[in-house]
């Protein structure tokens, strides 16, 4: 059985869903974005956030901005709510580190940006996730 309200030969969930989906591939909308990492379980008690700076977004660029330095603006791509940074991302792309993997998440309250990286290769991916909201 099918969910799908109709009136008349209109009908309302794959128009619904359609806007859903584009909301979920949307760019990440202008402005300031705190950064962090999360460390440990919450379970056992050793749970840490460790901040790692702040990133900003305008008009499709991007700036980010690690704990105790200043970034450049470069160009944010985003294909389909996957996103590519076009410029330094601190330790995140420099030296072995890169970024594996980056989107965007969003909430009825937030949007954050989520950016999968690994140190070095053969290490852990690690997760910085970028919360505006």
């Amino acid at each position: 059985m099918h969910n799908i309200c109709r009136i008349g030969a209109l009908s309302f969930v794959p128009v619904l869903a359609g806007a859903a989906m584009a909301f979920a591939q949307a760019a990440p909308p202008d402005g300031t974005y705190e950064c962090a990492t999360s460390t440990g379980s919450i379970a056992q008690g050793t749970y840490i956030v460790q901040p790692m700076g702040k990133m900003e977004i305008r008009s499709g660029q991007y700036r980010y901005n690690p704990q105790g330095g200043s970034g450049e603006w470069a160009a944010l791509r985003n294909d389909g709510g996957k996103l590519t940074f076009a410029g330094n991302m601190g330790a995140l792309n420099s030296g072995s580190s890169r970024i594996t993997e980056s989107s965007v998440e969003r909430g009825s309250t937030y949007v954050s940006i989520i950016v999968k990286y690994q140190a070095r290769p053969g290490a852990y991916i690690e997760t910085m996730s970028c919360r505006r909201g």
